[in-house]
C-alpha cells in the first residue's frame, strides 16, 4: 500500500494542484472585485466549485482534453530525479562492515546490540525482529552463524532508505497532522467557551417562533434551540443546533429575536457550520496554499450574508434582521472564535455592509442570480479545471498516472399550529414533577453533608441541577397539543392558495360576503370578485339573483382573446355591463354563453356557490347523490369543500361513508386528502371497517405532518387491533421526521396490549429508524412496561439504547427497560455493557444502581457488574455505588399476595406466587440523582 502511494507521481500532482487551485481560486477571486459576481448566491456557488475543481483537476480526465506540458531542462530533470530517487539521509546512517567470512572457529554467545526502548517502539511496527539476539554458541563455521543472524534494523536505517519525496509526504502528513490535531483542540476549546447549554422548552416562545420559521419554510426538522450566559453572539452549531446568549431572551423584541432564530436557521438549512468545519480543515491540510484561507473567508462572509437575507425574505422584515444584527454587535465585548459554529455578528468589518445592505433591502427585494449567470460561471470554471494541462518533466517524470491508481481513484403544514391550542395541552404533571425533585434535591444535600467527600456537591451546584432537572421535565411534557384546529376545513374565513394538477387557485372571503377567486391552468385564467350575496340558478350558468347594492365582477383571458362582465343590482334589478377585448359592448348571445362556461367552470374546479348547489341536490337526489356528486369532481379541493358542507348537513350511511373513504384516498395533494378524510371522524355511523382504507391512503401521503394528523385521531377513536398495528408499524417506517414518528407510533400503542411480533416489530422500527436520542427515549418509554412479553424486543431495545449518545438519554432509557424488560444473560450482560458506554460516571452511577439489586446470581454477569463499576473513575460516585444509597419510596406494588403461607422472592423480584414489592422513582430529570430503584425483600403476609 505504501509502495504504491509512494510510487504517485507526487511532484506532478502537487505542482498541478497548486496551478489549478490558484487559477480558480484566483478567478473567482478576480470575478469578484471586478464584481462579476454580484450576488451571494453566485459567488458561493463559484467558490465551492473552485475548491472541489483543485481536486478534480488532479484526474486524468484534462489529458484528453490537453496535452501535457513537457519541461525540456536538464538541471530541473537532475533536480527532479533527486527529489524521487535520491536519498539525502543515507550518509548519515552509520555502516557497519560484516565480519570476515574467512574467520572461522568457536565462538561463545554475544549479545547482539539493543535499541533504546524509544527507537524499539517506533522499530517494531517496521521489522518483525526479537528485541534482543545471540550469536549460538557452535562449532559451525562463522559465516553459516552469520546467515542465520538477521542484521538489527535501526530506525536510522529505515530513514536512510527513505526517497526525498517520501520524507516530503512524511514531513507533510506529520504537519498536517498536528495542524488537524490543534484544530481539534480549538473544537474542545470552543465547546468550554459556551459553557453549560441549556435546552429551551418546547412550550417557550422562542421554541413557537423557531417552529412556525421552520414549518413556513418547510423545514422538517426542527432544530434544538439552547442557552447560555457564557457566549455573546448567537451560534448556529453542525448537530442542528441553534444556541442563544441570555440576553436574546430578556431584552429583545420578538421582531428582532425572531429575525435571529431565522437567520440561524438559514445557517443550519445551507449547512454552514459543515461548510466551515471543512474549509478549516482542508486549510489546515493544504497549508502550502493560502488562498484556501482566502476561500474560508469569503465563504464565511458570504454565509453571513445569505443567511441575512434568508432571514429577511422568509420574516419579510430586513429592518427587524438589521436591528438584530446591530443589537449582537453591541453586546459583543471581546471577540471569542466560536470555530465550528457560526456567531451572527462575529466579523465586525462586515457589519456596516451587512446592515446598510439590510436597510436597502427594505424597499426593493434582494438581488437573484438567473440559470443563465450561473450556468456560465460554472461553464467557465469547469473549462478551466479540464483546460489545465499536466506538467512533466523530460527524463524525469510521467505526466500521467498508473492505471491501477487511476483505477482506485475513480472506484404541507399550510396552517402553522395556533398558540392557544398549543397551550391547552402544555404543562401537564410538571408541578408533581416539580415537587419530587425538589424533595430529591434536599435529600442530596443532606447526604452531601453528611459524607463530607471533597467531590461532594454543594448547595448552589444541587439547586442548579434542580433547575435543571425541572426544565428537563418540562421538555418531556406531552406535545399532542398540536393537533391544530382545521380551520381551513370549511367556506368561511378562509385564505388559501392550492397548486394542483396545474391548476393555481385562490380564495379569499370574509364574514361580509366579500370575495375574489382565480383560477389559471396556463392556458387559461379566470378572475372573480364579489361585494355582497347573490346566487346562481339551478343549473349554475346564470346569477339568479343579487342582494340589494350587490356587485360581482368575473373577467377571463384566454387564446388572446378577454372577456368581462360586471352585474350589479344597484335598485333591485340586475344590471349587466360587457367588455370584450376591453371594448364595451351589449350583453349578446355570446357573452351569454361565456358567462355560463365560466361559472360553470368556477362551480366545477374552484367551489363557487357550493353550499347552495350542495343544498339543492340533496333536496332532489338527497345524500347519495351528493355523494355521487363528489366521485365525479376532478378537484381534490372541490371535492373536499363539496364534503365538508355535506358532513354539516346530514347523517351519512356506513355504505356512503366508505365510498367517500374511497374517492378521498385518491387525492393527490396530502393536505386535501388529510382533511377530506378527517372529516369522516364526524359522523356517527363511522365504524373500524374503514380502517383498512385509511391505512391505505396513509401509504400515499408524503408529508409526514399530515400523515401523523390523519392516523392520530382514527387511532383514538377506532384503537389498534394487531392488524391495524402491524399495518401502522410498516407505515412509520416511511416517516423521515423522528418527531412525527415518535407522537404518532406513542399515541398508537398508548392503553393497548400489543402482540409479542408487534412488540418486536415496533422495537425494530425505534432501533433502526430513529436517530433523535431524545424522540428514541421517548419513543421506548411508550412500551416499555410490555417489553416484559418478549426477550426478543428487550434484546433489540438494548442494542439501540447502547447507541445512544447522550449519557442523560442512555441513563434514562435503560433504567427503563431493567425496570420492565424480560432478561436471559444474555440481555443482562447487553444492558451491563451499555451501561459501560456511558462516559459521565454521575449517569453510569445511577444506572449501575438500578441494575444491581436485579442481578442473577450468575458468575458472569457478577463479573461483567464489578468491572463496569470498577470503570467509574469518580471515586466519590463508585463509593455511592458501592456501599449503597438511601432508597426513596415512591410505590410499593404487592401483586398476587398469598395468604396463609411465606413467600421467598427470587433475585430477579418475581416469586413463585408472583410476589413482588418494588420501590420506584419515576422523575424526568436531568443531572438529579432522581431515577427508577428497584428494591426486592422477603414478604411474610
Amino acid at each position: 500500500m505504501f509502495d504504491l502511494f509512494f510510487d504517485m507521481p507526487a511532484l506532478t500532482l502537487v505542482l498541478k494542484f497548486m496551478v489549478a487551485s490558484s487559477v480558480l481560486l484566483g478567478a473567482v477571486w478576480l470575478m469578484e472585485k471586478t464584481r462579476l459576481l454580484n450576488t451571494p448566491d453566485l459567488a458561493d456557488m463559484a467558490w465551492k466549485l473552485a475548491i472541489a475543481g483543485s481536486f478534480v483537476a488532479l484526474l486524468p480526465i484534462g489529458d484528453w482534453i490537453s496535452k501535457p506540458i513537457t519541461i525540456q531542462h536538464e538541471k530541473t530533470s537532475a533536480l527532479v530525479d533527486e527529489f524521487n530517487e535520491g536519498r539525502p539521509l543515507a550518509g548519515m546512517v552509520p555502516m557497519i562492515d560484516p565480519l570476515p567470512q574467512d574467520i572461522q572457529g568457536e565462538r561463545t554467545a554475544l549479545p547482539a546490540r539493543r535499541l533504546p526502548p524509544s527507537q524499539q517502539e517506533m522499530l517494531d511496527p517496521l521489522v518483525e525482529q526479537p528485541q534482543e539476539q545471540q550469536l549460538p554458541a557452535t562449532n559451525q563455521p562463522l559465516q553459516t552463524s552469520q546467515r542465520a543472524l538477521p542484521r538489527q534494523t535501526t530506525l536510522w536505517d529505515f530513514l536512510g532508505t527513505l526517497r526525498t519525496k517520501e520524507l516530503a509526504a512524511l514531513t507533510w502528513a506529520m504537519l498536517a497532522g498536528v495542524a488537524l490535531l490543534l484544530l481539534l483542540g480549538g473544537y474542545a476549546f470552543a465547546i468550554k467557551g459556551l459553557g453549560s447549554r441549556l435546552r429551551v422548552p418546547p412550550e417557550h416562545d422562542s421554541n413557537k417562533a423557531l417552529r412556525a420559521i421552520c414549518t413556513a419554510a418547510g423545514i422538517k426538522h426542527v432544530p434544538y434551540l439552547s442557552r447560555s450566559s457564557d457566549i455573546k453572539s448567537p451560534v448556529c452549531l453542525p448537530r442542528r443546533e441553534i444556541c442563544l446568549p441570555d440576553w436574546a431572551f430578556d431584552d429583545l423584541p420578538e421582531s428582532e429575536l425572531n429575525s435571529l432564530l431565522a437567520h440561524e436557521v438559514a445557517h443550519m438549512v445551507r449547512r454552514d457550520p459543515h461548510m466551515l468545519m471543512i474549509m478549516q480543515a482542508l486549510s489546515r491540510l493544504f497549508f502550502f496554499q493560502p488562498l484556501f484561507l482566502l476561500a474560508r473567508k469569503r465563504l464565511s462572509d458570504i454565509a453571513e450574508l445569505s443567511a441575512d437575507e434568508w432571514a429577511a425574505t422568509h420574516l419579510a422584515d430586513a429592518k427587524s434582521v438589521a436591528a438584530a444584527l446591530y443589537t449582537c454587535a453591541t453586546k459583543i465585548h471581546q471577540t471569542r472564535q466560536i470555530q465550528w459554529g457560526l456567531a451572527m455578528a462575529g466579523d465586525k468589518s462586515m457589519l456596516k455592509f451587512r446592515v446598510e445592505r439590510l436597510i436597502g433591502a427594505t424597499g426593493q427585494p434582494f438581488r437573484k442570480s438567473g440559470m443563465a449567470a450561473k450556468g456560465a460561471v460554472a461553464t467557465g470554471l469547469l473549462a478551466i479545471t479540464l483546460g489545465l494541462p499536466s506538467i512533466q518533466f523530460a527524463g524525469a517524470l510521467s505526466a500521467e498516472m498508473p492505471t491501477s491508481i487511476m483505477a482506485s481513484s475513480t472506484a404541507h403544514p399550510d396552517t402553522p399550529p395556533s398558540p392557544a391550542e398549543i397551550e391547552a395541552e402544555m404543562r401537564r404533571s410538571i408541578e408533581e414533577a416539580r415537587a419530587k425533585v425538589a424533595e430529591r434535591a434536599r435529600v442530596m444535600a443532606k447526604e452531601a453533608k453528611e459524607t463530607g467527600h471533597p467531590d461532594a456537591p454543594t448547595e448552589e451546584q444541587i439547586a442548579e441541577e434542580m433547575r435543571v432537572a425541572i426544565a428537563q421535565a418540562e421538555a418531556q411534557v406531552s406535545e399532542e397539543a398540536r393537533l391544530i384546529a382545521e380551520s381551513a376545513e370549511s367556506f368561511g374565513l378562509e385564505m388559501s392558495s392550492h397548486d394542483e394538477d396545474g391548476h393555481v387557485r385562490r380564495h379569499i372571503t370574509d364574514v361580509d360576503g366579500n370575495g375574489m377567486m382565480t383560477w389559471n391552468d396556463g392556458k387559461r385564467e379566470i378572475k372573480i370578485r364579489w361585494d355582497g350575496d347573490f346566487t346562481l340558478t339551478d343549473n349554475d350558468e346564470a346569477i339568479a339573483s343579487m342582494a340589494e347594492g350587490a356587485m360581482l365582477d368575473l373577467r377571463s383571458k384566454s387564446g388572446g382573446k378577454t372577456y368581462r362582465a360586471r352585474i350589479e343590482n344597484p335598485g333591485g334589478k340586475l344590471e349587466t355591463t360587457y367588455w370584450k377585448n376591453g371594448k364595451k359592448t351589449g350583453f349578446d348571445k355570446e357573452g351569454e354563453k361565456w358567462l355560463a362556461e365560466t361559472l360553470l367552470l368556477l362551480v366545477r374546479e374552484v367551489g363557487l356557490n357550493a353550499e347552495a348547489r350542495i343544498t339543492r341536490i340533496m333536496n332532489t337526489k338527497g345524500t347519495s347523490g351528493v355523494v355521487k356528486e363528489i366521485e365525479q369532481i376532478d378537484s381534490d379541493y372541490v371535492a373536499r369543500v363539496y364534503a365538508s358542507h355535506l358532513v354539516n348537513m346530514a347523517d351519512l350511511s356506513r355504505r356512503e361513508l366508505k365510498d367517500l373513504a374511497d374517492r378521498f384516498a385518491k387525492m393527490d395533494g396530502d393536505y386535501d386528502m388529510r382533511l377530506a378524510l378527517s372529516l369522516l371522524l364526524d359522523e356517527p355511523e363511522l365504524d373500524r371497517s374503514v380502517m383498512p382504507k385509511i391505512m391505505k391512503a396513509a401509504r400515499a401521503i408524503d408529508s409526514d405532518y399530515e400523515l401523523r394528523l390523519l392516523l392520530t385521531p382514527y387511532i383514538a377513536r377506532f384503537g389498534a387491533d394487531n392488524k391495524t398495528m402491524e399495518d401502522l408499524i410498516d407505515v412509520a417506517r416511511s416517516i423521515e421526521s423522528d418527531y412525527e414518528m415518535r407522537l404518532l407510533l406513542s399515541s398508537a400503542v398508548s392503553g393497548q396490549s400489543l402482540s409479542d411480533n408487534n412488540l418486536e416489530r415496533l422495537a425494530n422500527v425505534a432501533a433502526s429508524e430513529m436517530e433523535s436520542d431524545y424522540e428514541l427515549r421517548l419513543l421506548l418509554s411508550s412500551f416499555v412496561e410490555q417489553l416484559g412479553q418478549s426477550r426478543k424486543a428487550t434484546t433489540v431495545v438494548i442494542k439501540a439504547i447502547a447507541k445512544i449518545s447522550s449519557d442523560y438519554e442512555k441513563r434514562l432509557a435503560l433504567g427503563s427497560v431493567v425496570s420492565h424488560g424480560a432478561f436471559d444473560n444474555q440481555n443482562w450482560l447487553a444492558a451491563i455493557e451499555a451501561a459501560t458506554t456511558i462516559d459521565s460516571d454521575y449517569d453510569k452511577r445511577l444506572v449501575l444502581s438500578e441494575i444491581k439489586p436485579l442481578l442473577p446470581e450468575d458468575k458472569k454477569i457478577q463479573e461483567a457488574f464489578s468491572k463496569a463499576v470498577a470503570g467509574i473513575d469518580s471515586d466519590y460516585e463508585r463509593k455511592l455505588l458501592s456501599t449503597g444509597e438511601k432508597k426513596v419510596v415512591a410505590e410499593i406494588r404487592v401483586r398476587d399476595l398469598p395468604s396463609g403461607s411465606e413467600a421467598r422472592v427470587s433475585p430477579t423480584g418475581r416469586s413463585a406466587s408472583g410476589i413482588r414489592v418494588a420501590t420506584q422513582v419515576a422523575v424526568s430529570d436531568k443531572a438529579l440523582a432522581v431515577s427508577q430503584k428497584t428494591k426486592v425483600m422477603d414478604v411474610t403476609p
